[in-house]
Parts: structure tokens; C-alpha cells; sequence
């Protein structure tokens, strides 16, 4: 479903992984939403204590497919394989691709 911003999608599922999760796994985003737009959803959803990192079009020089956004969020420590990428996209699996990521694909 569309929520009320326009362009923001999000899933009930995906939503409720996250919080049941967020003490078992390190989750930051990465998005080619606004900065304004993403803490609006996160707030509305319980979820703004949920992840350590959040990557906004304005931190980054080229959007995704372009992996630019990836450097921010990899702490230089963490194996590639110890990543998984969540997306709703072709741009997003373009970027894991990039990456060499693994990539799964949230879809309606």
C-alpha cells in the first residue's frame, strides 16, 4: 500500500521483522527518499530506534543503481557476505549487484 507520503511504500511484514528483530540484527537503510520523508515513516511506525544508520538521497552523490551509498553504511570491518539488502527495486538489486551483495526483493 501507498502510505500518506506520496511514494513511500511499506510493508506490514518487513515492518513487523524489524521491530521483532532489531536486538538480533544491525539494520540501517538506505534510501532515495528525503531525510524528512524517511523519519516521518519511521516515527509513524515504531521504528525510529531500530537502526544505527539511515542513508538519505542528500548523503550521497548518485543514487542507486550507483553504490555510492553502500560506503556510508559499510563499516569497513563487516564482511560482504555478512550483508543482506532488502528491496523493493530494480535500482536496488542494480546496487547489490554492484556490490556483490546478497539482495532480497520485498514485493506486494
Amino acid at each position: 500500500e501507498v502510505s500518506r507520503l506520496e511514494g513511500v511504500r511499506k510493508y506490514d511484514e518487513l515492518i513487523e521483522f524489524i521491530k521483532a528483530n532489531a536486538d538480533n540484527y544491525v539494520f540501517s537503510m538506505w534510501s532515495s527518499n528525503s531525510s524528512k520523508a524517511i523519519d516521518k515513516v519511521l516515527k509513524e511506525e515504531g521504528l525510529d530506534k531500530c537502526f544505527k544508520l539511515i542513508v538519505s538521497r542528500s548523503d550521497v552523490d548518485y543514487l542507486k543503481p550507483n553504490p555510492d551509498g553502500f560506503k556510508l553504511i559499510d563499516d569497513g570491518k563487516t564482511n560482504i557476505d555478512q550483508y543482506l539488502f532488502i528491496g523493493d527495486s530494480s535500482n536496488d538489486e542494480g546496487a547489490t549487484k554492484a556490490l556483490g551483495m546478497d539482495y532480497f526483493e520485498v514485493s506486494f
